[in-house]
């Protein structure tokens, strides 16, 4: 869900998918504090100190969320921001920054490395550790907010920890394509959003994990990239058998070849286990037929693998705060 910045005097247009924070038409003298109010409220608390002239300040910031994530685009006049141990201390948000530059340059400090990022290139922000974003110039950026678990699912800390302040660029490989798929999620319409919103979500952490582990001596090792491989094909197979109520756990074991305490393995390491990560991909089916289709909730169930309705309302309802139908008739709002 896209955060909403406190309102201290921006205008704001836009829908429940679309916020929209600007400082047109705020004083040069109070403009810094409104953007830095945004930009706290949307990604995480920091001090923002702004670079160059003080005569002017304009900064727009338009968010739209894709499942668990959220992507957002960025023009600004010069500043920085420092995160420092303090405010991570007082701010309990634990995210991933995926940011691309895709006019101007920035410097991004974090776990002892520094990095240039321009031209459309990568790099990942730490929300829980330490860091300074320096951008010198007139700038544009879009960054893709990840809670930490959700990349975590994908590649381990190390990993994780190994990629921030790192340039990943976006002219060839697999950064291409990632860099591509980012800008085009930006470009959709608001039912094509709604509609493929956890398809959308999924892949973008796919190719962000496929870009990282492409880089020559990226943070992924080849025994990690074997196991994320591993992983995979489970989700795959979950994925491809969630209809199906009598598959269980035995079974998929069987059909991957695989011991069940190592596919249990393979989900802990990803901050999840096989069961809850099939229940999650359930309920993101059952969300997209109910958008999309006019199937009734009994047969939704059944296409999500569940054999007694009442079970799945209930698991429904825990999971989305509201019945199915209920859900249905007011979306995602």
């Amino acid at each position: 869900m896209a955060t909403r910045a406190p309102d201290p005097g921006a205008a704001r247009t836009g829908s429940e998918l679309d916020v929209l924070v600007s400082t047109e038409g705020v004083s040069a003298r109070r403009a810094p504090t409104v953007w830095g109010d945004a930009i706290n409220s949307q990604y995480c608390e920091m001090d923002l100190q702004v670079l160059g002239r003080r005569d002017t300040f304009d900064g727009l910031l338009h968010a739209v969320p894709v499942g668990r994530l959220d992507f957002s685009r960025m023009r600004s006049s010069p500043h920085r921001v420092v995160r420092t141990p303090a405010m991570i201390r007082s701010d309990d948000r634990s995210e991933i920054l995926l940011c691309m530059v895709t006019r101007g340059v920035a410097e991004v400090q974090q776990n002892g490395r520094t990095c240039t990022v321009e031209g459309g290139a990568l790099t990942l922000v730490d929300c829980d550790s330490p860091f300074l974003f320096a951008l010198p110039e007139d700038f544009e950026q879009v960054i893709v907010r990840i809670p930490r678990r959700q990349l975590l699912a994908c590649l381990p800390e190390r990993a994780v920890a190994g990629a921030t302040a790192r340039t990943l660029t976006t002219h060839t490989g697999m950064g291409s394509v990632l860099g591509a798929f980012i800008r085009q999620v930006l470009v959709l319409d608001d039912d094509s959003l709604q509609r493929s919103a956890g398809t959308l979500a999924a892949s973008t952490l796919n190719l962000l994990s496929e870009a990282l582990a492409a880089e020559p001596g990226g943070a992924v090792t080849p025994a990690e990239a074997a196991r994320r491989h591993d992983l995979q094909r489970a989700k795959d197979a979950l994925r491809d058998n969630l209809h199906d109520a009598e598959h269980t756990m035995d079974d998929l074991c069987r059909d991957l070849g695989v011991s069940r305490r190592y596919l249990q393995t393979l989900f802990r390491d990803g901050g999840s286990t096989p069961s809850g990560w099939l229940r999650e991909a359930r309920m993101e089916r059952a969300r997209q037929l109910l958008r999309t289709t006019d199937l009734t909730t009994e047969a939704v169930a059944e296409r999500c693998g569940f054999k007694d309705y009442s079970h799945f309302h209930r698991t429904f309802k825990a999971h989305s705060g509201r019945a199915p139908g209920a859900f249905r008739r007011g979306g995602d709002g």
